[in-house]
């Protein structure tokens, strides 16, 4: 399980069951959650395979799939497939505080 935040403001938001890559485009993991943090950005936590090396400071991916999207297209995106690169998410030390 990793936390993730959203690298720019305005992306389409992850909802759980979306696809998380590593930088060369390839299916680590599935999103769990995502909210909107006190700042505008997106943050959220994925379950990633652990031979993924995913660690602090690393570069992930999302792809926000379709509500429309029927569960079995998602099943031909299994680990390994290589997609379009989506959205890009950095895994943060912990999750930002609110200011105020």
């Amino acid at each position: 399980m990793v936390r993730f935040r959203m690298n720019e403001k305005g992306v389409r938001p992850s909802k759980p069951g979306d696809l998380v890559l590593d930088r060369r485009g390839r299916v680590i993991g599935t999103v769990t959650s995502c909210a909107s943090d006190g700042e505008g950005y997106l943050v959220g936590l994925a379950l990633v395979e652990q031979a993924a090396g995913i660690e602090e400071g690393s570069a992930i991916y999302t792809v926000a799939l379709p509500k429309s999207m029927p569960e079995l297209l998602r099943a031909f995106s299994p680990p390994g497939i290589r997609l379009l690169m989506p959205d890009a998410a950095t895994v943060p030390a912990r999750l930002p505080m609110r200011k105020g």
